[in-house]
């Protein structure tokens, strides 16, 4: 087992170490300064020449050019080029404000697989691309070296159980005897050919199951899911799930092993056409019948009480119209015997009204 596991991690280094080879190399060591130092001037030829009359006129001698000065960094700070060339791989750098910046042309040292690397800021970028990429396979491979431990302890318990087995056969005789007599009769030529037809006949039955599962489907998708549907939709009065139920309910006397067997498709068709259709359209009559009287009763209800309402409105206007009786002058009506209004009177009767008719 520890042997398989040294295997495994040996293999995973094998791997990041050829990743690593094949997409990278050694950086070469930073190349020497070649510029030429400035030679000294010969004091002799400056001494030679110091009698010697210049006559270059003045307006001809070339004034020596001045250098942009470069501001000043702050202490611990350096000015670090960019790289100017094509990377190896896109990355982004950015600043403590998040704004992008030109990346760096920094080398960077560091130690992987036992030695000193120097790299440039891209090409390190890619490893660790690479890195993140290889530890992905590492964690699979990892996953599947577990799968495969835990099928090596089971196959090993399976083995010791097995080699207990036969040590306690070699030990006892007498074990070994009614073993070796138990097998002779379960491998006797009757025998293997009853094995044989039983399993023959169970995976017929099985076949058949599956044919007998899969022509049941095709007839309900293709009989009986448009019967039902038909039915619902004659009788709109009746749910699809009604219909379903019911049809589903007579069905269970007749099935087997959880199906209808395919010589009472007929039976079931003519089951739909008939007793469930007839089924559906009572339900249907049944429930129509009793909305046309429950809105018939609603409606002559809702017609008396209108009639009601006018008589009683107008017997209030009648109760408190001004009586004038003849051989009295008009300008001077009599008092009526009440001081209701005529709103007050309508209310009174609307409401004795509505109380007789129990609304």
């Amino acid at each position: 087992m520890a042997q398989f596991q040294d295997d495994i991690t040996t293999e995973i280094d094998n791997v990041t170490a050829d990743v690593m080879k094949q997409f990278t190399g050694d950086t070469a060591a930073e190349e020497p300064d070649d510029t030429p130092e400035p030679e000294a001037e010969d004091d002799s030829n400056l001494e030679a020449g110091a009698d010697e009359p210049d006559d270059t006129p003045e307006e001809e001698a070339e004034e020596p050019k001045e250098e942009a000065e470069v501001p000043p960094l702050p202490e611990g700070m350096v000015a670090v080029p960019t790289i100017t060339d094509k990377l190896v791989t896109e990355f982004v750098v950015k600043d403590n404000e998040g704004d992008e910046v030109e990346p760096p042309a920094l080398l960077i040292e560091y130690k992987a697989n036992g030695k000193v690397r120097k790299d440039r800021l891209d090409q390190v970028v890619k490893l660790a691309q690479f890195g993140v990429y290889n530890q992905e396979r590492e964690q699979a491979l990892l996953s599947k070296q577990e799968e495969m431990a835990s099928e090596v302890e089971t196959i090993t318990e399976q083995l010791s159980v097995r080699e207990d087995q036969l040590r306690r056969l070699l030990e006892d005789e007498e074990a070994y005897l009614k073993v070796r007599e138990r097998y002779l009769q379960e491998n006797a030529p009757e025998k293997r050919v009853e094995r044989a037809e039983s399993e023959v006949k169970e995976l017929k039955s099985r076949q058949a199951v599956e044919r007998q599962q899969a022509q049941a489907e095709r007839f309900y998708t293709g009989s009986v899911v448009p019967a039902l549907e038909r039915i619902a939709t004659d009788f709109p009065e009746v749910e699809m799930d009604e219909v379903t139920a019911q049809f589903s309910a007579a069905l269970v006397p007749v099935m087997r092993d959880g199906v209808v067997p395919p010589d009472l498709y007929p039976q079931v068709e003519q089951y739909i056409e008939t007793v469930l259709r007839e089924w559906a359209e009572q339900k249907h009559s049944a429930r129509v019948t009793r909305y046309q009287g429950e809105k018939a009763k609603a409606e002559k209800e809702a017609e008396a009480a209108k009639v009601a309402a006018a008589k009683a409105k107008r017997s209030a206007a009648s109760a408190v119209r001004p009586a004038v009786r003849s051989g009295t002058s008009a300008t001077k009506p009599s008092k009526p015997k009440s001081s209701m209004s005529i709103e007050d009177a309508e209310e009174d009767a609307l409401s004795t009204v509505l109380a007789s008719l129990k609304l």
